[in-house]
């Protein structure tokens, strides 16, 4: 069962009108293109980089081609931006993961399952083809079959758009998120029971599994999403 509304991105023109009950806290939405940067995109509607991205709650400089961006007004920029939460900060990994497993027959068992297929994977940013994939990339590849309409996401997408799960309430074929490179949940994984993840590691040069009490990532844990009920 979809326990979460996935609207998948639109790639149309790069701009559209604005409604009339919006255009006085927009200058327009923009479809982010192929090539677009923030700072382009910036410089053509005459505004600034950091006006764009409290606006779209956005934690990092990363856009990819399909994204929607509400252009702001400069007078606009915090009424948008309280529609967005602030960067979350870790949290202790629950002990209770590590007495979790995956019911055999359940719909988490087969996420895991259809996950560990692509263990091994060559670790590729931006990639989300069966020979190359980055850590979203894996969680569209394994969740694409269940969620139709899901589109091509970054970690801080799926954790913005899926439900919420109480740490300790976590069950093999959640989302599981991590702050690494950038503030905010800048790497996720799948929870696949007895307190491991599977996920496209950049260290690890591919798909792997590693442990939540592994060091760098149990200080780094930012708690847990769901897409499916597993």
């Amino acid at each position: 069962m979809l326990v979460a509304s996935c609207a998948a991105t639109g790639a149309g023109a790069a701009t559209q009108p604005v409604s009339r009950g919006v255009q006085a806290t927009l200058i327009a939405v923009h479809w982010v293109r192929p090539g677009d940067t923030l700072l382009g995109i910036a410089w053509r509607y005459r505004v600034t980089v950091d006006m764009i991205k409290q606006a779209n709650g956005l934690w990092t400089d990363i856009i990819l081609p399909g994204q929607r961006l509400d252009i702001p007004t400069r007078g606009a920029v915090a009424t948008l931006a309280r529609r967005y939460m602030p960067a979350p900060e870790p949290v202790p990994v629950p002990r209770v993961a590590f007495q979790r497993t995956a019911k055999e027959g359940s719909q988490g068992a087969r996420i895991v399952q259809d996950a560990k297929r692509y263990l091994g994977i060559r670790y590729v940013w931006g990639g989300t083809s069966a020979r190359a994939l980055d850590c979203s990339g894996l969680i569209f590849r394994v969740f694409s079959p269940y969620v139709r309409s899901l589109g091509r996401l970054r970690s801080y997408d799926y954790f913005q758009m899926s439900k919420v799960v109480a740490p300790e309430a976590l069950l093999p074929g959640d989302l599981v998120f991590f702050t690494t490179d950038d503030p905010g949940p800048s790497h996720m994984g799948i929870f696949i029971g007895d307190g491991k993840f599977i996920h496209a590691s950049s260290t690890a040069g591919g798909v792997t599994i590693t442990s939540l009490d592994d060091p760098f990532y149990g200080a780094r844990f930012l708690g847990v999403r769901r897409l499916l009920n597993p």
